[in-house]
Parts: C-alpha cells; sequence; structure tokens
C-alpha cells in the first residue's frame, strides 16, 4: 500500500506559546477507502488538562428525548454487580428517540453481501466511534474489509425507515494501536446521517469518582448466543441495551466486574447519561470479560476531537503549491503563509459560486 506523508497540525498549536499550556503530539493514521491511501496525521493537545468534553447535539429528527433511569438497578443484574442483562430496545422504548437513534450497526461488505461485523455510535455528523479490530487486522495498520457500511438504529433485521445509511470513508485510528490500549477508531461517513439523528458528545475525566457515582448505559448488536453467561438468545439484527454502574477505573479500561458481554458489542460505548444534560461516551467496547471498553483519555480525545470539528490542517509539502492555508476548511479566519523567499504579489479569494470577495 503506497503511504502518503502530510504534516498535520490543529490550533491548539497557537496556545502552545502559553506557558499554561503543554503541547505534546500524538500520531494519528487514516485510511481511505476511495483512495486506498494510508496518511500519517500529527495532532497537538494540553497534557494538562484533566477534564474536557464536546456537546451532544439531538439531531433534527425531533426533540423527542427518552426518559433514561439514573439509578442503579437492583433487578435483572449480572449476579455480584450493579449492572443488567441485556434488553430488547423496543421493548422498553421508542427507538427513534434520543439518545437511542444515535446507535450504530456495523457491517462488512463482501460480495455485494452484508455481514455482521460491530456496534457504534454517532458522535458528529458524520462520525461514527467504535473499536479499532472492527475495522482493521488485530494491532496492524491495515484494514480488515474492502468496505464498511454503517446504518443508525437497525432494528428487527430492517434499517430504520426515517434514517439512512452509509459506506465508511474513511477510519481514523492510532498508530501502533493494540487491544490493551488504544483498540479504538473514528469512522468518517459518506453521508451526514448524523444531522438527522443527532450525536453523543465523547470526553474523559481523570477523576475515578466521576465514573463511579453515575449510572452508565450500553446500546449495542450482540450477534452470538452464549447461554452459560448471558440467558437471552441473539442474532445481531435487533439493538438492545444495559446499563449499570461500573467498577473498574483504570488507565486504559473502563469495566463493570462480573459482566460479560457478547460479541456483536464490540465498539458499543459506554454512555454517561444525565437526563436532558449529558449524553456522552467516554470508551468503546473491546473485551467481553468485564465488558471493558477502551477508555478516551487526555491524548485520544483531543485527536478525536480534531478529526470531529474537522479542524486538522493538512500542510502539503509539495514546492510547487508555495503557499500553507489553514485552517481549511473554515467557517472564520484563517492564515495565509507564504513558502517561497519572494513576496506575494496579490491574494484573491472566491467564495464557492466563483465571486470575488476580497474586502
Amino acid at each position: 500500500m503506497r503511504i502518503k506523508r502530510i504534516s498535520v497540525f490543529v490550533l491548539l498549536m497557537i496556545l502552545c506559546l502559553s506557558q499554561e499550556v503543554i503541547c505534546q503530539e500524538q500520531k494519528l493514521i487514516v485510511y481511505d477507502y476511495e483512495q486506498n491511501l494510508l496518511d500519517s496525521i500529527f495532532v497537538t493537545y494540553d497534557s494538562l488538562t484533566t477534564s474536557e468534553f464536546t456537546s451532544h447535539n439531538l439531531g433534527a429528527f425531533d426533540s423527542e428525548i427518552e426518559n433514561l433511569e439514573e439509578s442503579f438497578p437492583k433487578q435483572n443484574i449480572f449476579p455480584n454487580s450493579q449492572f443488567t442483562f441485556k434488553r430488547k430496545v423496543g421493548d422498553d422504548f421508542s427507538v427513534t428517540s434520543f439518545p437511542i437513534r444515535t446507535s450504530i450497526k456495523l457491517f462488512s461488505i463482501e460480495n455485494d453481501t452484508l455481514l455482521d461485523l460491530c456496534s457504534g455510535s454517532l458522535v458528529g455528523e458524520k462520525y461514527v466511534l467504535t473499536a479499532a479490530h472492527c475495522a482493521l487486522l488485530s494491532g496492524e495498520n491495515e484494514i480488515s474489509f474492502d468496505s464498511l457500511y454503517a446504518c443508525p438504529i437497525f432494528n428487527d433485521g430492517s434499517p430504520n425507515p426515517h434514517f439512512e445509511c452509509s459506506h465508511v470513508q474513511k477510519v481514523y485510528f492510532f498508530d501502533e494501536w493494540n487491544l490493551n490500549t488504544e483498540d479504538i477508531a473514528i469512522l468518517e461517513l459518506e453521508e451526514l446521517i448524523g444531522s438527522r439523528t443527532g450525536w453523543l458528545g465523547i470526553g474523559f475525566n481523570d477523576s475515578e469518582e466521576y465514573y463511579l457515582n453515575n449510572v452508565h448505559y450500553k446500546f449495542s448488536y450482540p450477534a452470538t448466543s452464549i447461554p452459560q453467561v448471558d440467558p437471552n438468545e441473539y442474532n445481531g439484527d435487533t439493538l438492545y441495551y444495559s446499563y449499570g454502574k461500573i467498577d473498574q477505573i483504570l488507565p486504559d479500561h473502563l469495566g463493570a466486574t462480573n459482566v460479560t458481554g457478547i460479541p456483536g458489542e464490540s465498539g458499543s460505548s459506554i454512555i454517561r447519561v444525565e437526563q436532558g444534560e449529558v449524553y456522552r461516551s467516554f470508551g468503546v467496547q473491546s473485551y467481553s470479560n468485564d465488558i471493558k471498553h477502551s477508555r478516551i483519555n487526555n491524548w485520544k480525545y483531543y485527536a478525536f476531537k480534531a478529526v470531529i470539528n474537522n479542524s486538522i490542517v493538512h500542510t502539503f509539502e509539495e514546492e510547487y503549491l508555495g503557499t500553507k492555508i489553514y485552517p481549511n476548511p473554515t467557517t472564520g479566519f484563517f492564515w495565509i503563509e507564504n513558502l517561497n523567499k519572494e513576496k506575494l504579489k496579490s491574494i484573491k479569494v472566491y467564495d464557492g459560486f466563483g465571486r470575488n470577495i476580497n474586502t
């Protein structure tokens, strides 16, 4: 596979001049399915920040928010835990309500056939948070499938008629990732399906108490029946939910002791819910045992935030370009840097209709 090398920065670099910010770099890899290219990306982040999050969005479909329980469960729970067995979402809730409608079923495509793969969560208009092993060969910077397909609230064996599905265009993941640490990725979709469904925020917090004292939810697509650990029968075509207390707060994982996941749930988010105020993912399921989730920490958060906010700046090194323009795209101010020794003679700016908008 041809590797195209580019240098990438985020706007946080401007703050690195301040003594209040300690900036470091983290390397991301992005694979483009259409161009069959693997790129290197370097994201700058503030290593001193202990907590931050992005905002959730209800989307344009409607303003209906599901009233999710915020107390720790006492029934239908795994033995010696405070986390429930899974139930069909449709038995208890409206599948089209928020935040349920941010749930994603992922398929691989082989010979024009959709095959069950993983779970995920919308975290932006066209971005899905999932596990890296759902898209990549284990521990490798190499894709597992030629094509991926994402459907919001796929249920009872069918896509939801109110929302469209989308092919995956790109996958962002961490260089030298592995199942024990960086098993987490962002998928960029071809279609802006999140504009209708809405999306979850993502976040991190260094405090253990922040996680221990709040209920967390999971919406996922279990695909295999394992009666020894879970009495339900699963085939991957229906959305399930579970919730409760997580008690394993580790540097790289969040989990619940004595709770067992099911194949197909990989990539599903651990979601903190504060009714009407917070709907936020803090990691994605990597292991079935103790439902261990690859935890979003400081540098993972800033890398994914840059992707979701589209604030990554590509600085191409070809000499004929002559200039560096960033951020691109932008909805506000931008910088133009001359890479040549000669002075720029003129600058002309045009809008999407070809009109000169120089002022």
